[in-house]
């Protein structure tokens, strides 16, 4: 069976290897700039250009099928 795995803003934030593969694929930012960024700033950057975090609900739909508690 093959996981889906799906990243938090904060998760994407912390990491300049998720960063590069979910919001910088080109290195349109260098490693300093991020660096230089806080956790804040980069979220605000990844809100700005892809909106708002989806919710649980928005991702289960997105991904067809529905988390159980």
């Amino acid at each position: 069976m093959k996981t889906i795995m799906v990243r938090s803003y904060a998760a994407i934030a912390n990491s300049l290897d998720l960063w590069r593969e979910y919001v910088d694929p080109d290195m349109a930012f260098s490693d300093e700039q991020f660096e230089a960024m806080s956790v804040d700033q980069r979220i605000a950057h990844i809100v700005e250009t892809f909106g708002p975090e989806p919710t649980e609900a928005e991702i289960s739909e997105d991904i067809g099928f529905g988390f159980t508690a």
